[in-house]
Protein backbone atom coordinates (compact mmCIF):
# COMPACT_ATOMS: atom_id res chain seq x y z
CA UNK A 1 0.00 0.00 0.00
CA UNK A 2 1.76 3.13 -0.77
CA UNK A 3 2.27 5.69 1.75
CA UNK A 4 0.26 8.84 2.46
CA UNK A 5 -2.71 7.80 0.01
CA UNK A 6 -5.06 10.34 -1.17
CA UNK A 7 -7.70 9.35 1.08
CA UNK A 8 -7.13 8.62 5.10
CA UNK A 9 -6.90 5.33 5.55
CA UNK A 10 -9.30 3.76 8.94
CA UNK A 11 -7.70 2.97 12.16
CA UNK A 12 -8.20 -0.61 11.27
CA UNK A 13 -6.83 -0.56 7.35
CA UNK A 14 -3.54 1.62 9.11
CA UNK A 15 -2.69 -1.35 12.18
CA UNK A 16 -3.53 -4.27 9.27
CA UNK A 17 -0.90 -2.49 6.79
CA UNK A 18 1.71 -2.65 9.53
CA UNK A 19 3.14 -5.63 8.77
CA UNK A 20 6.44 -5.54 10.21
CA UNK A 21 4.44 -4.88 13.82
CA UNK A 22 2.11 -7.61 12.81
CA UNK A 23 3.36 -10.48 16.36
CA UNK A 24 5.21 -10.49 19.06
CA UNK A 25 8.38 -12.40 19.59
CA UNK A 26 7.71 -16.22 20.39
CA UNK A 27 8.47 -15.82 23.80
CA UNK A 28 5.85 -13.73 24.72
CA UNK A 29 3.13 -15.12 23.01
CA UNK A 30 4.32 -18.91 24.89
CA UNK A 31 4.56 -16.93 28.12
CA UNK A 32 0.99 -15.21 27.46
CA UNK A 33 -0.37 -18.96 27.09
CA UNK A 34 0.94 -20.13 29.93
CA UNK A 35 -0.63 -17.44 32.44
CA UNK A 36 -3.90 -17.76 30.20
CA UNK A 37 -3.98 -21.68 31.58
CA UNK A 38 -5.77 -21.25 35.08
CA UNK A 39 -3.84 -25.23 35.32
CA UNK A 40 -0.61 -23.72 35.29
CA UNK A 41 1.74 -22.78 37.96
CA UNK A 42 4.71 -20.61 39.17
CA UNK A 43 7.37 -23.36 38.14
CA UNK A 44 5.55 -23.45 34.24
CA UNK A 45 6.24 -19.71 34.13
CA UNK A 46 9.53 -19.85 34.86
CA UNK A 47 10.26 -22.93 32.79
CA UNK A 48 8.57 -21.29 29.60
CA UNK A 49 10.66 -17.98 30.11
CA UNK A 50 13.71 -20.38 30.57
CA UNK A 51 13.41 -21.24 26.89
CA UNK A 52 14.72 -17.75 25.96
CA UNK A 53 17.97 -16.88 27.51
CA UNK A 54 18.08 -13.55 25.90
CA UNK A 55 14.07 -12.88 27.55
CA UNK A 56 15.36 -14.63 30.79
CA UNK A 57 18.45 -12.49 30.95
CA UNK A 58 16.10 -9.33 30.46
CA UNK A 59 14.10 -10.31 33.29
CA UNK A 60 16.64 -10.80 35.76
CA UNK A 61 18.58 -7.62 34.69
CA UNK A 62 15.12 -5.29 35.26
CA UNK A 63 13.91 -7.19 38.22
CA UNK A 64 17.05 -6.36 39.84
CA UNK A 65 16.51 -2.83 39.00
CA UNK A 66 15.57 0.26 40.69
CA UNK A 67 12.27 -0.30 39.18
CA UNK A 68 11.22 -2.45 41.79
CA UNK A 69 14.49 -1.04 44.74
CA UNK A 70 16.60 -3.88 44.15
CA UNK A 71 20.04 -4.58 43.33
CA UNK A 72 21.30 -8.24 42.74
CA UNK A 73 18.98 -10.12 44.65
CA UNK A 74 17.15 -12.59 42.29
CA UNK A 75 19.54 -14.44 40.23
CA UNK A 76 17.21 -17.23 38.68
CA UNK A 77 14.18 -16.84 37.11
CA UNK A 78 11.94 -18.99 39.56
CA UNK A 79 13.30 -16.68 41.93
CA UNK A 80 12.07 -13.49 40.02
CA UNK A 81 8.61 -15.30 39.08
CA UNK A 82 8.03 -16.19 42.82
CA UNK A 83 9.11 -12.90 44.35
CA UNK A 84 7.35 -10.81 41.60
CA UNK A 85 4.37 -12.59 40.35
CA UNK A 86 3.44 -13.54 37.72
CA UNK A 87 1.60 -10.74 36.73
CA UNK A 88 4.75 -8.43 36.97
CA UNK A 89 6.58 -10.94 34.96
CA UNK A 90 4.25 -10.84 32.07
CA UNK A 91 4.16 -7.37 32.01
CA UNK A 92 8.38 -7.45 32.06
CA UNK A 93 7.90 -9.28 29.12
CA UNK A 94 5.91 -7.43 27.44
CA UNK A 95 7.78 -4.14 27.86
CA UNK A 96 10.91 -6.06 26.26
CA UNK A 97 9.23 -7.92 23.79
CA UNK A 98 7.27 -4.60 22.64
CA UNK A 99 10.88 -2.46 22.30
CA UNK A 100 12.25 -5.24 20.88
CA UNK A 101 9.58 -5.56 17.97
CA UNK A 102 9.24 -2.30 17.55
CA UNK A 103 13.33 -1.76 17.22
CA UNK A 104 13.77 -2.19 13.73
CA UNK A 105 10.65 -0.93 12.09
CA UNK A 106 10.89 2.56 13.38
CA UNK A 107 10.13 5.41 10.35
CA UNK A 108 13.08 7.69 9.14
CA UNK A 109 11.41 10.63 10.62
CA UNK A 110 11.43 8.97 13.95
CA UNK A 111 14.49 9.01 16.04
CA UNK A 112 14.36 5.39 18.47
CA UNK A 113 16.70 6.68 21.16
CA UNK A 114 14.24 10.18 21.36
CA UNK A 115 11.41 8.06 20.88
CA UNK A 116 12.51 5.27 23.96
CA UNK A 117 13.90 8.02 26.16
CA UNK A 118 10.10 9.81 26.58
CA UNK A 119 8.21 6.70 26.51
CA UNK A 120 10.10 5.70 29.29
CA UNK A 121 10.19 9.65 31.51
CA UNK A 122 6.18 8.39 30.47
CA UNK A 123 6.30 5.43 31.58
CA UNK A 124 8.38 6.29 35.38
CA UNK A 125 6.03 9.24 35.28
CA UNK A 126 2.96 7.09 35.15
CA UNK A 127 3.94 4.55 37.94
CA UNK A 128 4.95 7.58 40.24
CA UNK A 129 1.56 9.35 39.82
CA UNK A 130 -0.25 5.62 40.34
CA UNK A 131 1.78 5.06 43.50
CA UNK A 132 1.08 9.22 44.15
CA UNK A 133 -2.88 8.78 43.29
CA UNK A 134 -2.87 5.27 45.55
CA UNK A 135 -3.58 3.27 42.51
CA UNK A 136 -2.11 0.09 43.55
CA UNK A 137 -1.22 -1.44 40.09
CA UNK A 138 1.46 1.02 39.62
CA UNK A 139 3.65 -1.10 37.82
CA UNK A 140 0.70 -2.19 35.34
CA UNK A 141 0.87 1.53 34.78
CA UNK A 142 4.65 1.74 34.29
CA UNK A 143 4.24 -0.54 30.90
CA UNK A 144 0.97 1.60 29.84
CA UNK A 145 2.95 4.83 29.73
CA UNK A 146 5.84 2.82 28.21
CA UNK A 147 3.47 1.82 25.44
CA UNK A 148 1.00 4.79 25.12
CA UNK A 149 2.45 6.07 22.20
CA UNK A 150 3.14 2.97 20.45
CA UNK A 151 0.66 4.47 17.65
CA UNK A 152 2.84 7.25 16.46
CA UNK A 153 5.36 4.76 15.33
CA UNK A 154 2.71 3.39 13.04
CA UNK A 155 1.36 6.69 11.71
CA UNK A 156 4.23 7.68 11.47
CA UNK A 157 5.34 5.05 9.57
CA UNK A 158 2.16 4.77 7.63
CA UNK A 159 1.40 8.53 7.33
CA UNK A 160 4.77 10.00 7.43
CA UNK A 161 4.00 13.49 5.03
CA UNK A 162 0.80 13.86 6.88
CA UNK A 163 2.55 13.53 10.38
CA UNK A 164 5.65 15.46 9.34
CA UNK A 165 3.11 18.47 8.98
CA UNK A 166 1.17 17.78 12.07
CA UNK A 167 4.70 17.39 14.07
CA UNK A 168 4.89 21.02 12.61
CA UNK A 169 1.67 22.75 12.99
CA UNK A 170 2.11 21.06 16.76
CA UNK A 171 5.61 22.67 17.01
CA UNK A 172 4.41 26.15 15.83
CA UNK A 173 0.74 26.53 17.86
CA UNK A 174 1.49 24.40 20.70
CA UNK A 175 -1.47 22.19 20.43
CA UNK A 176 -1.19 18.72 21.44
CA UNK A 177 -0.20 16.71 18.47
CA UNK A 178 -3.48 14.62 19.64
CA UNK A 179 -6.04 17.02 18.31
CA UNK A 180 -4.48 18.23 15.38
CA UNK A 181 -4.52 14.23 14.34
CA UNK A 182 -8.23 14.07 15.01
CA UNK A 183 -8.95 17.58 13.37
CA UNK A 184 -6.95 16.06 10.31
CA UNK A 185 -7.40 12.19 10.44
CA UNK A 186 -10.61 11.89 12.04
CA UNK A 187 -8.40 9.74 15.11
CA UNK A 188 -5.62 10.19 17.13
CA UNK A 189 -2.22 8.21 17.86
CA UNK A 190 -3.94 6.87 21.33
CA UNK A 191 -6.55 4.93 18.67
CA UNK A 192 -4.10 3.35 16.29
CA UNK A 193 -2.43 1.98 19.74
CA UNK A 194 -4.74 0.74 21.17
CA UNK A 195 -5.94 -0.97 17.76
CA UNK A 196 -2.10 -2.27 17.31
CA UNK A 197 -2.55 -3.56 21.16
CA UNK A 198 -6.18 -5.06 20.77
CA UNK A 199 -4.51 -6.80 17.41
CA UNK A 200 -1.57 -8.31 19.75
CA UNK A 201 -4.36 -9.30 22.06
CA UNK A 202 -3.16 -7.66 25.18
CA UNK A 203 -5.00 -6.97 28.45
CA UNK A 204 -7.90 -4.81 28.18
CA UNK A 205 -6.71 -3.26 31.34
CA UNK A 206 -3.52 -2.12 29.52
CA UNK A 207 -5.26 -0.92 26.07
CA UNK A 208 -8.49 0.99 27.82
CA UNK A 209 -6.17 3.58 29.34
CA UNK A 210 -3.91 3.85 26.89
CA UNK A 211 -7.24 4.18 24.20
CA UNK A 212 -8.51 7.46 26.21
CA UNK A 213 -5.67 8.76 27.83
CA UNK A 214 -5.65 11.77 24.81
CA UNK A 215 -9.51 12.34 25.76
CA UNK A 216 -9.57 11.31 29.18
CA UNK A 217 -13.29 12.87 29.92
CA UNK A 218 -14.81 10.37 27.45
CA UNK A 219 -14.80 7.60 30.01
CA UNK A 220 -15.63 6.62 33.41
CA UNK A 221 -14.94 3.00 33.68
CA UNK A 222 -11.28 4.05 33.26
CA UNK A 223 -11.00 7.66 34.47
CA UNK A 224 -8.25 7.19 36.95
CA UNK A 225 -6.08 5.05 34.73
CA UNK A 226 -6.83 7.22 31.73
CA UNK A 227 -5.73 10.55 33.65
CA UNK A 228 -2.83 9.47 34.85
CA UNK A 229 -1.48 8.44 31.47
CA UNK A 230 -3.02 11.70 30.11
CA UNK A 231 -0.52 13.51 33.15
CA UNK A 232 2.35 11.38 32.31
CA UNK A 233 2.88 11.91 28.85
CA UNK A 234 2.32 15.43 28.69
CA UNK A 235 5.02 15.76 31.56
CA UNK A 236 7.39 13.43 29.53
CA UNK A 237 6.59 15.61 26.40
CA UNK A 238 7.50 18.79 28.46
CA UNK A 239 10.53 16.95 29.62
CA UNK A 240 11.76 16.48 26.27
CA UNK A 241 11.11 19.87 24.89
CA UNK A 242 12.60 21.19 28.17
CA UNK A 243 8.91 23.40 29.16
CA UNK A 244 8.30 23.97 32.97
CA UNK A 245 6.12 22.11 34.95
CA UNK A 246 3.77 25.58 34.67
CA UNK A 247 3.11 25.11 31.09
CA UNK A 248 2.62 21.19 31.51
CA UNK A 249 -0.39 22.71 33.94
CA UNK A 250 -1.63 24.62 31.71
CA UNK A 251 -2.48 22.43 28.94
CA UNK A 252 -3.84 19.64 31.21
CA UNK A 253 -7.52 18.48 30.55
CA UNK A 254 -9.11 19.74 33.38
CA UNK A 255 -10.83 16.46 34.31
CA UNK A 256 -7.52 14.56 34.39
CA UNK A 257 -6.08 17.04 36.25
CA UNK A 258 -9.25 16.82 38.78
CA UNK A 259 -9.22 13.13 38.85
CA UNK A 260 -5.93 12.83 40.32
CA UNK A 261 -6.22 15.46 42.77
CA UNK A 262 -2.67 16.80 42.14
CA UNK A 263 -1.07 20.29 42.99
CA UNK A 264 1.47 22.05 41.42
CA UNK A 265 3.69 21.85 43.82
CA UNK A 266 3.54 18.02 44.03
CA UNK A 267 3.52 17.52 40.48
CA UNK A 268 6.81 19.50 40.24
CA UNK A 269 8.21 17.30 42.62
CA UNK A 270 7.15 13.99 40.27
CA UNK A 271 8.72 15.46 37.85
CA UNK A 272 11.69 15.27 39.38
CA UNK A 273 11.60 12.03 40.54
CA UNK A 274 10.44 10.79 37.10
CA UNK A 275 13.49 12.08 35.02
CA UNK A 276 15.74 10.90 38.19
CA UNK A 277 13.54 6.69 37.78
CA UNK A 278 13.69 7.14 33.86
CA UNK A 279 17.58 7.91 33.94
CA UNK A 280 17.98 4.69 36.01
CA UNK A 281 16.15 2.48 33.37
CA UNK A 282 17.23 3.87 30.46
CA UNK A 283 20.16 1.64 30.18
CA UNK A 284 18.40 -1.73 31.78
CA UNK A 285 15.48 -1.30 29.93
CA UNK A 286 16.70 -0.02 26.34
CA UNK A 287 19.85 -2.11 26.59
CA UNK A 288 17.73 -5.01 27.28
CA UNK A 289 15.78 -4.89 24.36
CA UNK A 290 19.04 -5.09 22.45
Amino acid sequence: MPKDPDQTPSVATIVEQAEELATLPDIYVRIKLVLDDPTSSLVDVADALSTDSAMTARVLRIANSAFYGRSGQLSTVSGAVGLLGTQQVHDLVLATAVIQTLEDSFPPALRPSVFWRESLLAGSAAKLLAEQCGFLDSERMFVAGLLAQVGQVVLFEQLPTRMLAVAQAATESGQPVSELQRARFGFDYADVGAALLASWQLPAGLISPIRHHTNPQATDAVLLEAAILHIAVALATAETQQRPVDQVIEGLNHQAWEATGLSAELLELLQRDTVELADQLTQVFLSAAA
